[in-house]
């Protein structure tokens, strides 16, 4: 079987080679699971998407190089730059994507930005040892659905973390997000999730599900500006609407052409 394939950077800075590489295969049809986690293997990429399209709407899943996953917003952000760039919908026109996390909708925006409705993620608050072990210096500890979250009292000191990956993979979650305040109307994070086979994820958008609902609250504004603090480095802006969080970023191509999966 062969396909399409791009590889995009997600979450874009104004820098160049920022934000987080995602592989996007274009498929006929769904080959077996196995053949999609030994491709995304081999790319080896923080994720690589698959899509198939259902008409109305495109099926879409997500693997990371050791495990499928129920969302992604880096590889669903690079996803609707190959749909609208092939032209299998038109560029003023949203894209809804079917995935394991429910429909996803991709909305075009102005100045190259493409805004994702996604499911909000809160988060409560958590008294684990094995999460405070993690970084004992933090000022608040929570958990969501999916993942644990660190407040951190500075950027700094979220620039500045050393991760134990071995701790870290012990996590019972799909990663751990560190993160802090910047500004009245900015915070900045990372993601790390040894036990999903991505040890720092560059640019993580499931992340903001969990970061927007908390830090909306705590700074008491809606919208907000997002820095993620990896070596390639990663901007988005959030907006709390309900129990949605919207997600916008840019996109660039890197790559065009065929891959063959077996």
């Amino acid at each position: 079987m062969q396909c399409e394939f791009s590889l995009v950077d997600a979450f874009i800075t104004d820098d160049p080679f920022s934000g987080n590489p995602a592989g996007v295969c274009w498929l006929e049809s769904w080959p077996e699971d196995e053949v999609l986690q030994a491709f995304a293997a081999e790319m080896n990429q923080a994720e690589t998407a698959f899509m198939v399209d259902e008409g109305e709407q495109i099926r879409l899943r997500w693997f990371t190089p050791t495990v499928e996953v129920d969302l992604c917003g880096h590889a669903t952000l690079a996803s609707t730059l190959v749909v609208w760039g092939t032209r299998k919908r038109e560029e003023d026109s949203p894209i809804r994507f079917i995935t394991k996390s429910g429909e996803l909708v991709a909305i075009p925006a102005d100045a190259g930005y493409t805004i994702l409705d996604f499911p909000g993620d809160p988060s409560e608050e958590t008294n684990s040892q094995e999460i405070i072990d993690l970084a004992p210096n933090g000022i608040h500890y929570a958990v969501s659905r999916r993942k644990a979250m660190i407040v951190l009292p500075s950027v700094e000191d979220v620039r500045n973390y050393q991760p134990d990956f071995d701790q870290l993979s012990k996590i019972e979650k799909v990663g751990v997000i560190i993160t802090a305040k910047q500004s009245e109307d900015t915070f900045v994070s990372r993601f790390f999730a040894p036990q999903s086979g991505v040890p720092e994820d560059s640019v993580t958008g499931s992340a903001h599900c969990v970061l927007a609902p908390y830090w909306s609250e705590q700074l008491g504004r809606p919208i907000l500006n997002a820095h993620q603090l990896s070596n390639r480095g990663g901007f988005l802006r959030t907006q709390i609407q309900g129990d949605r969080v919207f997600l916008a970023g840019r996109t660039m191509p890197r790559l065009v052409g065929t891959a063959f999966l077996g």
